[in-house]
């Protein structure tokens, strides 16, 4: 099992993955790092909403054409960076963790034909994508421990207003999010 946690863990952390990094790090850039258990709330509603499209696809269950995948990707990023500085301040943890689940189930189409793949020597889905699952996990807590110790350095260095944090990430994200739909349209 140990290479389906490897396996979720360099999906998340690795560059190949950079949509869904950027997509985490949007995601978090709402919260103040006081506000952490939010924030792994929030990873949890992506990490569900991502295993249930992966588990589906894999098995066959589902279908959608990597092209349409590799286009809606970019527009979860984008919408997750509207959403943050539209409705930046979440009354609860609900809309963030929906909004997380929601766009994960997206996320998770797009490395499910690789998953589906490596599944077809086992005889159950269950344990590799636990595995895979507690990895992306893993990989997505460092991620935004990176992410949190870089907002923490720099607000040592210059107090930086959490609007003004969350408004640059997500205007960083949405450039990066409008570049990525311009290219899978080309």
């Amino acid at each position: 099992m140990s290479i389906y946690f490897s396996l979720g863990f360099d999906h998340i952390v690795s560059l190949m993955g950079f949509d869904h990094l950027l997509f985490i790090v949007v995601l978090c850039a709402i919260y103040a790092l006081r506000q952490w258990k939010q924030v792994l709330v929030l990873l949890t509603g992506f990490t569900v909403g991502h295993s249930l499209t992966l588990a589906l696809t894999a098995l066959g269950m589902i279908a959608i054409p990597p092209q349409v995948v590799e286009l809606l990707i970019p527009i979860t990023i984008l919408a997750a960076s509207i959403l943050n500085v539209a409705l930046p301040t979440p009354q609860s943890a609900v809309r963030p963790f929906m909004v997380a689940a929601l766009f994960g189930l997206v996320h998770g189409c797009g490395f499910a034909g690789y998953f589906g793949m490596l599944l077809g020597h086992e005889e159950s889905i269950v344990l590799p994508l636990f595995a895979f699952n507690v990895g992306l996990e893993f990989g997505q807590v460092l991620i935004v421990l990176a992410f949190y110790t870089l907002y923490f350095v720099l607000e040592k260095i210059r107090p930086i207003p959490h609007t003004s944090w969350t408004v640059f990430i997500s205007g960083a994200g949405a450039g990066l999010a409008i570049k990525m739909i311009l290219e899978s349209l080309a």
